[in-house]
């Protein structure tokens, strides 16, 4: 049978499954000319085969002993969306069937089933992951268009801005965007986002002047049920709500002391407290911040933290004035 034709590498397929004969089946049956097979016979032998083998393909038996593979399916999932995941059951249970649809499963076998169904179905969620691939890069492509667009100046000052957008967006460095008010600030925070490796995840934006100190720590870091009068329920923060994209802080410069020091904390440790909170909450954001003010006569007026500065601004990007454009 073909397999899918643009694929250059052998596919590497991980079975789990507590029945040895059924992986045996696995391991044995899917040629050794397109796949690469391991098997493991329980949920946390498959956890720690995951950063070993690095496969594309998980086929997960629903009921083990131990972590079962709905479990093992959330697990997978959180630590790399992009391995596809086929549920295995012995029985068409639909309620286990939507759970793990739910859990983010590619598809769902019910033995018994012969290797050929196992090869159709792999190439099935390849061939569907493949095509989600293709329409992520294009909707990513269109975005920047778009936002190019948006992006207008033929100056050798803006041409050089656009020249550090590109080569700064394929980094992960934390970027400092200065320029007067109305200069385009947004734009290139967006751009640097969508030409980042984490243009997939959330781009979250904060306005650092709009909101009074205590409002803007509980709007960057969210707070706890009780933290404070009107707090009625928990709510995460900012960062949180970025977690593996990007967060643009507008106005930084607007920043009270007692923030500065937390986010401070935040950008050395990657975790914080909620307001009201007593558990570490750890974050993976990329920080992009703008201001229109001048910063460094802030530091000496002893405004804004040396420290801190020196954190956001791994680069600089300066946005020309529309009239030098």
């Amino acid at each position: 049978m073909a397999m899918i034709s643009n694929l250059t590498s052998k596919i590497r397929v991980l079975s789990v499954d507590d029945d040895p004969n059924v992986t045996w089946i696995l391991t044995d049956g899917l040629g050794e000319t397109q796949f690469i097979v391991e098997a493991c016979n329980d949920g946390r032998s498959a956890i720690n085969k995951l950063d070993e083998f690095h496969p594309d393909v998980c086929l997960l038996d629903i009921k083990m002993p131990g972590m079962d593979g709905i479990e093992l399916l959330n697990y997978i999932k959180k630590k790399d969306p992009t391995i596809s995941v086929i549920m295995i059951s012995g029985h068409a249970d639909t309620p286990m069937v939507v759970q793990a649809v739910q859990g983010g499963a590619d598809d769902f076998l019910v033995k018994p089933f012969d290797v050929e169904m196992v090869e159709i179905c792999i190439q099935k969620v390849l061939e569907k992951k493949d095509l989600r691939q293709r329409v992520r890069r294009l909707e990513t492509e269109l975005a920047r268009q778009s936002l190019w667009e948006n992006f207008i100046g033929e100056s050798p000052q803006f041409l050089r801005v656009r020249e550090l957008i590109e080569q700064v967006g394929v980094t992960d460095l934390n970027v400092l965007i200065r320029g007067e008010s109305g200069t385009g600030k947004d734009i290139v925070a967006r751009l640097i986002h969508q030409m980042s490796d984490r243009s997939r995840g959330p781009f979250v934006k904060v306005n650092c002047a709009a909101l009074l100190p205590d409002l803007l720590e509980s709007e960057l870091f969210g707070h706890e049920r009780g933290a404070f009068t009107g707090a009625y329920k928990s709510k995460p923060g900012r960062f949180e709500l970025a977690d593996n994209g990007t967060i643009f802080l507008d106005e930084i410069g607007e920043m009270s002391a007692g923030i500065q020091a937390k986010l401070l904390q935040v950008i050395e440790n990657k975790e914080f407290f909620r307001v009201g909170g007593t558990q570490n909450v750890r974050v993976n954001v990329r920080l992009i911040c703008a201001t229109n003010i001048d910063i460094e006569q802030h530091i000496q007026n002893k405004e804004f933290r040396l420290d801190l500065f020196y954190r956001i601004n791994d680069i600089s990007i300066h946005m020309p004035a529309l009239r030098d454009r």
